[in-house]
């Protein structure tokens, strides 16, 4: 098992993230890709816009023509790229976490700068 970097704030490899993923669901699983002409239907959440940056949104990775290319050219199946997203996904949750409780904080600092500034005038006035 791999150990996260003791630095908390160190991001690991994308790669390190899914390909241990794909390889564990294809050794519990017999897997074949079915409806290789088709668009795969997505009805999830998009990616996040950081990671559209760099990445193409579901619906268009999922079209047939986006998964043979990447089959192709980058030897990347259906089962890849649906990881791929699965993780995109997660990490724009922990994105969206972070920034809430970043707001929290935040917007607790901002109260107590209100108070203080208050308090502040208060004895100004006096």
């Amino acid at each position: 098992m791999k150990k996260w970097n003791k630095q908390k704030d160190k991001t690991a490899r994308f790669s390190d993230l899914a390909d241990p993923i794909q390889r564990a669901i294809r050794f519990a699983y017999k897997l074949e890709r079915k409806n290789i002409d088709k668009d795969i239907n997505w009805t999830g959440y998009d990616i996040g816009e950081d990671d559209k940056a760099t990445c193409s949104s579901p619906n268009e990775k999922f079209t047939a023509e986006c998964l043979a290319y990447a089959l192709e050219d980058q030897d990347m199946d259906a089962l890849q790229e649906i990881i791929t997203v699965a993780i995109q996904i997660g990490i724009e949750q922990g994105r969206r976490i972070h920034r809430k409780q970043v707001n929290s904080h935040l917007s607790g600092a901002k109260l107590g700068i209100d108070i203080l500034q208050e308090h502040i005038k208060s004895i100004k006035d006096e």
